[in-house]
């Protein structure tokens, strides 16, 4: 599968538009993730701060993520395959997560008030 350059991408709604088209999204920051899991687009994520896996186990995909510190290759490429496989059942999980996250954003919008 050959990787997609997108230089037309201007902004943040361009690129979420993006993401619901991708088949896999493989990254490494924490708000690829939430951008991705917005658009229900299966992520592979390589976390150079807790912060990007500590999202992914929210959705329960922590085993999608894999500290930049102890990557390995071997287990990335798995992981993609395997991603790519299911990507189904992986879209469907995070769809039924959706919810849940949008009721716990909306409640932590009182403490910015």
């Amino acid at each position: 599968m050959p990787a997609v350059r997108r230089p037309d991408l201007h902004s943040a709604a361009d690129a979420l538009e993006a993401y619901g088209e991708m088949d896999l999204m493989v990254g490494t920051r924490m708000h690829t993730a939430i951008f991705a899991l917005c658009r229900a687009a299966p992520i592979l994520l390589i976390g150079y701060q807790p912060k990007g896996c500590n999202v992914m186990a929210t959705v329960g995909l922590e085993r999608y993520c894999q500290e930049i510190a102890r990557l390995d290759p071997a287990r990335l490429y798995d992981s993609a395959i395997e991603l790519l496989d299911r990507r189904a059942e992986v879209q469907a999980a995070i769809l039924q997560q959706q919810d849940g996250l949008r009721e716990r954003a909306a409640g932590w919008t009182r403490y910015l008030a």
